[in-house]
């Protein structure tokens, strides 16, 4: 299977950039992973956020193919434990998806389109993580997903 992460904005911060790359790495057994990014467009003085924010949803949009499997990453959207996300990723291998993209907004958020027409809208959890800290968030808690997927040793909580 093929994972892509659409994200708006790059990872700046080197400590950050390691740590995703390190569980980008530890991926690699278990699927193709792809990471693209789009700009992040500035909010400026007497600008909109609403403005900034279609305009990278628009970005956004031009690399989501139409039809595309692609699941919303959102603070408003369904927490799922991290069985959960073990579930998830079976079912793709299961009914032999060939390829999921999980998209992440920039500082703020995801415009409403591309909110809409996602298959579903996934949170981390209730706060609001910098898009940096929700990038690896989500490798960290895919690795786990396929650990207990695999029955690697990684894992500590129950698994069904």
């Amino acid at each position: 299977m093929r994972l892509r992460l659409l994200a708006v904005g790059r990872l700046r911060n080197p400590a950050f950039l390691e740590l995703v790359q390190s569980y980008a790495d530890r991926l690699r057994p278990f699927l193709h992973l792809r990471v693209e990014e789009v700009k992040d467009f500035p909010v400026r003085k007497g600008m909109s956020v609403k403005v900034a924010v279609d305009v990278e949803g628009q970005a956004l949009a031009e690399k989501l193919p139409d039809g595309s499997l692609y699941f919303a990453l959102d603070e408003r959207g369904k927490q799922k434990t991290t069985e959960d996300w073990a579930d998830l990723f079976q079912r793709f291998e299961n009914q032999a998806v060939k390829e999921v993209t999980f998209v992440i907004g920039g500082a703020y958020g995801l415009s409403d389109s591309i909110l809409r027409s996602a298959k579903d809208r996934l949170a981390h959890s209730k706060l609001t993580f910098p898009h940096e800290l929700a990038r690896l968030v989500f490798f960290e808690q895919v690795y786990r997903a396929y650990t207990i997927l695999r029955g690697i040793p990684y894992h500590h909580g129950e698994v069904n």
